[in-house]
């Protein structure tokens, strides 16, 4: 009968479940960024009425969005954004939804890039990032 000792090798093995487990977790906790960039086949009175008004404030609403910056230079037809999330999970949640693809639809959206990192919190803060 054990009597709930586990062994050295038992207490291993669960340590290292722990640890695995551990870091998933965290990553599920840290803060992520997404930076999206694209062209836009929009003039600037269009991009308000097209592309912002449609769009902001449903983006607002969106659960664990710290942030969205836009941004636009009209002259050279670039455009960005980017987003700042409490967490990894209301990102892929935001990723997976049917607005994400209502936008990605859209037939004035060219060349569509998005890249998702980790936000290194404690260097940010040195900066006033976050």
């Amino acid at each position: 009968m054990n009597h709930g000792i586990l062994s050295i090798e038992e207490l291993r093995e669960l340590a290292l479940e722990t640890d695995v487990n551990n870091v998933y977790w965290e990553s599920l906790k840290m803060k992520y960024a997404q930076i999206f960039q694209y062209r836009l086949t929009l003039s600037p009175e269009q991009y308000d009425t097209h592309w912002v008004k449609p769009y902001a404030t449903a983006i607002a609403d969106v659960p664990g969005l710290i942030s969205k910056t836009w941004m636009a230079d009209f002259e050279n037809g670039v455009f960005a954004s980017f987003y700042l999330w409490n967490d990894k999970e209301s990102m892929d949640c935001f990723m997976a939804s049917p607005a994400i693809a209502q936008v990605a639809a859209e037939p004035f959206l060219k060349d569509l890039v998005i890249t998702a990192i980790p936000v290194q919190e404690e260097a940010s803060s040195i900066t006033r990032g976050i």
